[in-house]
Formats: C-alpha cells, structure tokens, sequence
C-alpha cells in the first residue's frame, strides 16, 4: 500500500545462486537476486581460477540493470565471460563421476560419502540425455532445442551441476576431506532436459529472454565433460 501501486524491483544477493521471483502479476513487484560474485565462497575458482561458479552451478558475476524513466531492464554478466554466453550444456553420455577418475587419493572410509554427494552421476548411463542450464532463468524465457534439424521435446529438471561436483565436492574427498554441508551443491530451476535419437548427432540450442535477447549453441556431440572443456 504505502508503494501506492509503482512497479517494485527488489535487487537482492548474497545467496549464492540466482533467480527471480515475479509477482508482477498480483503485488507488481519482482526481486531479482542476483547470487554471489564469489561463487562457491571462492573455493572453486581458487582449486580451478577458470571455474567459479554458484552452488547451483551459474558462474560467478553479476546482473547489468538498465534504467530508462519506468522502463527497466537487465542481463547477467558472468565475470570474465561474454554477456552472450547465459546457459551451459552437458551431454549426460560423457559423465561418469567416479573416485578412480576424479579422487583417486580419497579415503576408502569416505566412498559411501562420495556416492551420495555425486548423486546420480556415479552411474554411466549412456542414454542420449542431454541438459541445459539457464543461468538466469525466469518463466518469461523460452528455450527451444533441435536435432539436426528436427525439433526436440525440452522438460524442465532440477538437478545439482555436475561441473560444480567435479570442480569443488570432488576435489574435497581427494585431499582426505568431507565438503562442508554450507558449501554443497544446490539443486535450481533452471535446469531443462532434451533427448535426442542418437549419441553422435548435432543439437542446436535457442534461448531467448524476457527482453527477446536470444542466445545459441550449436553443440556436436560426444560433448566432452571436464574442467578443461567448460573453462
């Protein structure tokens, strides 16, 4: 009541993660929180300075707003990275977290550990999967994907970032260590899921804003899943 009506953008942080909150439609007010620019409280960007990304798995940054009387507008800038780049993709076919691969000196005792935290991804499942992470995603966006050509079915998911597993949790059990449950991986909503027919084939990937900014990627596949591959 005392906004007497105006449209209200609460600009928020601290979280760790991104997301939006739009009640535009029934108190005319939206809180954009816009994460953390230390990521994982810094830790992945200090094991790998080309990764350092949110629990959720968005990269670090920070959102550019633009202010024109009452029209508002933004976009999420990740630290050392195009403003074009604002989804990441990852071909489930090529990972497969395992202690022998990606923490070889991790105590026996910490196995069962390690298992629960890398959550689905210590089975090989070779089933074409293939997902896409929105860093900023909202309703409002529309993502849309293809298979040579052929238009695929895009699902909405909420799963934890199999980079971040790899980038922070992992590097944990490998000097001995527990992660912290503070600094976990987070599950979001911005995951989305496709599935295309074959393993080899190209997926094209759309994804436009609120603004009607779009965004794409061609991506042949086998993708390849490593910290080198996504610095």
């Amino acid at each position: 009541d005392a906004l007497g009506g105006r449209r209200t953008y609460v600009l928020s942080g601290h979280t760790h993660m991104i997301y939006t909150t739009d009640h535009s439609a029934d108190m005319n007010l939206i809180e954009l929180n816009s994460g953390s620019v230390c990521g994982t409280w810094w830790w992945t960007g200090y094991y790998y300075p080309t990764i350092n990304i949110n629990r959720e798995g968005t990269p670090a940054g920070y959102r550019i707003f633009k202010v024109d009387g009452t029209d508002v507008s933004w976009q999420y800038k990740a630290f050392g990275r195009d403003s074009a780049e604002q989804f990441r993709t990852y071909d489930l076919n090529s990972i497969h977290i395992t202690p022998e691969k990606y923490a070889p000196a991790m105590p026996a005792a910490n196995l069962g550990s390690f298992n629960e935290t890398m959550w689905k991804f210590t089975t090989d499942w070779k089933n074409n999967r293939f997902f896409i992470l929105v860093y900023d995603y909202e309703p409002q966006w529309k993502i849309e994907a293809w298979e040579e050509g052929k238009p695929l079915t895009v699902t909405s998911n909420s799963i934890y970032d199999p980079l971040h597993l790899i980038a922070y949790e992992a590097v944990r059990y490998n000097i001995g260590e527990i992660p912290d449950s503070g600094y976990l991986r987070s599950s979001c909503k911005h995951w989305f899921m496709v599935v295309p027919s074959s393993p080899t084939s190209t997926v094209e990937i759309k994804v436009t804003d609120r603004f009607g900014r779009v965004y794409t990627e061609t991506v042949k596949r086998p993708k390849e899943f490593s910290i080198e591959a996504y610095k």
